[in-house]
């Protein structure tokens, strides 16, 4: 098969992504850093299609949810809390939902050679496949020396008051407003 050559634009060209505050899990490995505590709750998606999140579980079905194939969507657990993301060189908020996620993380915090995360170790996550055929596994990176590029960035995000607790009421950890 004969090679195409194209002068348009070069082969190696990738179109660049959107700068996002969140972290999201993309095939293949994910490495962060946590750098600070989760907050844990409930979380579900209204007919406007918006998150709400809740501290505790509500009784009863919210009478803003989703609705689904006729019946209503699920209400989920949570975790969220600010990361180092090593592939963009940013601080973002990962949100958590995937109990495949949260079950070797918690045995991780857990286990008494690795215990909490926080400005201590990284971790990656490798997400493979699609939907509900989508996989995870979570794997710890042994703790290094943690780069000055991750504290400053983390200080500076502090600095203009970050409150990952602004998520509990629709509101933006990063801005106050």
């Amino acid at each position: 098969m004969k090679e195409i050559q194209n002068d348009f634009i070069s082969a190696d060209y990738s179109v660049p992504k959107s700068p996002s505050l969140y972290l999201k899990f993309e095939d293949g490995d994910t490495k962060f850093m946590p750098l600070q505590s989760v907050i844990v709750g409930f979380q579900y998606w209204t007919s406007d299609n918006k998150p709400v999140r809740l501290k505790e579980k509500p009784e009863g079905v919210p009478s803003d949810i989703k609705i689904v194939d006729g019946s209503p969507d699920k209400i989920s657990p949570f975790w969220a809390f600010p990361v180092w993301n090593y592939e963009e060189k940013r601080v973002q908020v990962l949100e958590i939902t995937q109990k495949t996620i949260m079950t070797p993380l918690l045995s991780l915090v857990r286990n008494e050679d690795w215990g909490n995360p926080v400005l201590n170790y990284s971790i990656t996550v490798n997400r493979v496949g699609e939907k509900f055929e989508t996989k995870y596994s979570t794997v710890p990176n042994p703790a290094k020396d943690i780069p000055k590029e991750i504290t400053e960035a983390w200080e500076e995000v502090k600095k203009n008051d970050f409150d990952i607790t602004r998520l509990f009421v629709s509101g933006d950890p990063f801005n106050k407003e």
